[in-house]
């Protein structure tokens, strides 16, 4: 754990949950459109329904231009934190903890900052660390000093 801090872009979308949904929600409409206007088809996903034809392209296009005012944001926001997190967190030590996690995409972890306990998590892209790590294990975490409840484990996404 003795590895110099880097801020990666690519680590922060292919590991974190909500980055990589942003991204999903503003390619595959687009995809869907490109798909059923270059083609006039896009095939039928869930059997029984019939697959999209060009006559769908005008949503999927519209639709792709309204969700870029959510997903956006969204992404931006992620982004934003990792990079708070990245110029001022503080490392502090903290501990797995798996109670009440419901995903095995999730990890979730405790720590104390300036005398207050917290409990906090990430949601994964892969189940990858969340098999690494087990009950108890020692991580070190990165703490938004101004913002406490925000921190994750550095060994993740940095």
């Amino acid at each position: 754990m003795d590895k110099q801090r880097t801020f990666s872009l690519g680590r922060i979308l292919t590991h974190d949950y909500c980055a990589l949904v942003a991204i999903l929600m503003m390619v595959i409409p687009w995809a869907i459109y490109f798909a059923t206007s270059q083609f006039g088809y896009f095939p039928d996903l869930k059997h029984g329904r019939d697959p999209l034809t060009e006559s769908s392209a005008p949503f999927f296009k519209n639709m792709g231009y309204y969700v870029i005012f959510i997903a956006i944001p969204m992404l931006g926001w992620r982004i934003h934190l990792f990079k708070t997190l990245y110029k001022r967190g503080v490392e502090i030590t903290g501990y797995i903890s798996f109670e009440g996690v419901l995903s095995r995409k999730r990890i979730e972890y405790k720590y104390t900052y300036e005398g207050v306990d917290y409990w906090r998590g990430n949601a994964l892209t892969d189940s990858q660390y969340v098999n690494i790590f087990k009950e108890g294990d020692e991580v070190i975490l990165l703490v938004d000093p101004k913002n406490p409840k925000q921190a994750v484990i550095k060994e993740i996404y940095f």
